[in-house]
């Protein structure tokens, strides 16, 4: 039975070496979505526009320890621009227009991608539970 290969180093070509492409492919896909020049994109990654710019255009290196960090940025950005699955969705798109959106339908589909959702009345004399 041959042996898999693993990659030890998700996200990247090597042990300190280039992000690998479906990591950069998410980064510019980020960009493109949230609109993001390399200063805000770096910003949000924790280093600077320039090395955010060498990261996706050229083969820069990057110590493998800030990998976590750069994962987390970019999974926190992707909920936020509603990228899932690769492409960027709008409430449009992922809930039909003919159907009448229920708040617990709303709050099923926001659990379902990973949030937590609570609802406080506005009017106090209406009831919680209505």
């Amino acid at each position: 039975m041959p042996i898999k290969k693993r990659n030890l180093f998700p996200h990247q070509k090597g042990l300190n070496g280039p992000l690998d492409e479906p990591f950069k492919k998410r980064l510019q896909r980020i960009r493109n979505v949230g609109g993001l020049t390399y200063d805000k994109l770096g910003q949000k990654l924790g280093i600077s526009g320039s090395f955010a710019s060498n990261l996706l255009q050229q083969e820069a290196h990057t110590r493998t320890v800030h990998i976590p960090r750069y994962l987390s940025a970019v999974e926190q950005l992707e909920r936020e621009l509603g990228i899932v699955g690769g492409e960027a969705i709008t409430v449009s798109a992922s809930v039909p227009q003919s159907d009448p959106i229920s708040l617990e339908g709303l709050i099923r589909y926001a659990n379902s991608q990973g949030f937590a959702v609570t609802f406080t009345p506005i009017d106090p004399r209406m009831p919680a539970d209505a």
